[in-house]
């Protein structure tokens, strides 16, 4: 009996650069920000792979990261 289907959607079934793409672009019109451009996406992935490589290493906790 199959107890638990586990699926890494991540760049799979769902374009994750897509999603953050269209997330900063609403969210910078909701606050009122400057408009979305595409050097910014870089930016994020530059920015959240160091939280998550500080994270791992212990040298962030989830409550400083928030």
């Amino acid at each position: 009996m199959v107890k638990a289907v586990l699926f890494d959607i991540d760049d799979t079934l769902l374009s994750f650069d897509g999603y953050v793409r269209e997330a900063m672009k609403s969210g910078f019109a909701r606050f009122g920000l400057c408009e979305y451009d595409d050097y910014m996406l870089d930016v994020f992935h530059k920015t959240n792979s160091g939280l998550w490589h500080s994270l791992e290493r212990g040298e962030l906790s989830f409550e400083e990261l928030i």
